[in-house]
């Protein structure tokens, strides 16, 4: 027959390491995510200015990325693409890539251009046509999905190594609070 016994032990420090751990979590959450995110971008961010197709520049030069958290589900995201502002003056008028970059990534199909003034005539730089003109649609030429496609696992790559860096830093801290007597065990 097995013999019975109780053991009786007091253990500190639990609540207070709960407590570092929690912080640790928080600030990946808040900090960590943003930081990483950012660098895991760039691999992409790099490979679509390759891909882009240049005319004047202003589409490569706008390409970047924006760290947002979502509403819904608080997850934070990057946001690659052609950032808002970058314009240049064309024809008199301002033109700003974002207005544009989705007709070079997906290409257009040919479609009817209706003058948009009562006397028919449509403007066009220096030129003007009379009545409706056919454009013929301009063919896609893709630089952002391309460039996700081929550097997904260098920005994944990337973002494991900095978060984890972030991530042993934050406990580097927390144990140094706890060791300087700042934090009581």
């Amino acid at each position: 027959m097995a013999a019975q016994f109780t053991v009786n032990a007091s253990f500190t420090g639990f609540r207070e390491a709960n407590r570092q751990i929690d912080k640790i979590i928080a600030q990946v959450e808040r900090r960590g995510n943003r930081r990483a995110l950012n660098k895991a971008s760039r691999p992409i961010i790099k490979g679509a200015r390759r891909k882009v197709r240049r005319r004047h520049g202003d589409l490569r030069k706008s390409l970047g990325n924006v760290i947002r958290m979502e509403k819904k589900t608080g997850a934070i995201i990057s946001i690659i693409g052609p950032r808002r502002g970058r314009k240049r003056v064309v024809d008199g008028k301002p033109v700003d890539p974002a207005n544009y970059a989705h007709l070079v990534e997906y290409g257009t199909q040919p479609h009817e251009i209706k003058p948009r003034n009562p006397a028919g005539a449509l403007p066009v730089g220096n030129d003007q046509f009379a009545g409706t003109v056919q454009h013929p649609g301009t063919p896609a030429a893709p630089f952002l999905r391309p460039a996700y496609d081929e550097n997904k696992n260098e920005a994944t790559k990337v973002y494991g190594e900095v978060i984890g860096g972030f991530i042993e830093s934050e406990a580097k801290k927390a144990n140094a609070r706890i060791v300087s007597g700042k934090v009581r065990v």
